[in-house]
């Protein structure tokens, strides 16, 4: 489907085993405005950009829809956004590849927003396999970042040149790249609160050239080979280690003094 300034509204659709030698495998977008729900893409491709959907311009919204083994030799394995908007509800995106950037989901020059969205197995041959953001504005809250890969940078996420990503309660683990196993800083300053990054492979969060992420009530823990590198803010509320098992206080220490004692049974009598 081609649209161009237009509007669209599909429910309960289904997208699957489309190709594209352009752009936009399943669905090919410019200035247009689309809805979808309960919609899924399953095995698109295209040449260049947006395995399942390519969006330039315009604002898209998207409730529970699934994206699934959908590919390009290009950026965007799954969705692929240009200068538009995206609002994303609970949809996931698995088993997505692209031989540049974004395995799952691409954001340029473009606003984002994600609800309780999955990103998992989704790779790039190149950087972030699960979401990559260029020059965007994204914001993702209860998403959820699992086995991803990217073969350089970001294998959870990759985030540049000024692209500033707020994530709240967000969870990264057992994503991998060669640097940055959850997440990829470069020139961009996230603010994270109440997520965790947790057992990911080329490091928890790792951040280059002017970045410097903030950090509130955040999990850093049992990642390789480092929890953080790079310049960040501690806002408080934080637990960077090596064992997750410092992150995890002691169910009996009632009285939350790293003990276990009587005073802690007085409390619970």
């Amino acid at each position: 489907i081609h649209l161009e300034r237009s509007e669209a509204t599909l429910t309960v659709c289904r997208f699957s085993g489309n190709s594209s030698s352009s752009i936009g495998g399943a669905l090919h977008l410019e200035d247009s405005t689309l809805i979808l729900s309960d919609c899924t893409f399953t095995g698109n491709s295209s040449f260049s950009n947006g395995g399942a959907i390519y969006h330039r311009e315009g604002s898209s919204s998207l409730s529970n829809c699934t994206f699934t083994n959908n590919s390009t030799s290009g950026w965007g394995g799954g969705v692929a956004l240009a200068y538009g908007s995206l609002t994303l509800t609970g949809c996931t995106f698995s088993e997505n590849s692209a031989q540049i950037y974004a395995g799952g989901l691409l954001s340029a020059y473009s606003s984002t927003t994600a609800q309780d969205c999955v990103f998992s197995r989704n790779s790039a041959d190149e950087r972030g396999g699960g979401l990559c953001s260029y020059l965007s504005t994204d914001t993702l809250t209860d998403c959820t970042f699992t086995d991803n890969t990217a073969l350089y940078t970001g294998g959870g996420a990759f985030h540049f040149q000024g692209a500033g990503p707020t994530f709240t309660r967000c969870e990264f683990t057992g994503n991998t790249a060669g640097s940055g196993g959850g997440l990829y800083n470069w020139g961009s300053a996230p603010v994270i609160s109440e997520s965790i990054f947790q057992d990911n492979t080329g490091g928890g969060i790792i951040s280059d050239v002017d970045s410097v992420p903030r950090l509130t009530d955040t999990r850093v823990c049992g990642n390789t080979a480092e929890q953080i590198t790079g310049a960040y803010t501690d806002n408080g509320g934080n637990c960077i280690s090596e064992e997750c098992l410092d992150c995890d206080p002691c169910p009996g220490d009632l009285e939350g003094d790293g003990d276990v004692g009587g005073a802690d049974l007085t409390i619970l009598l």
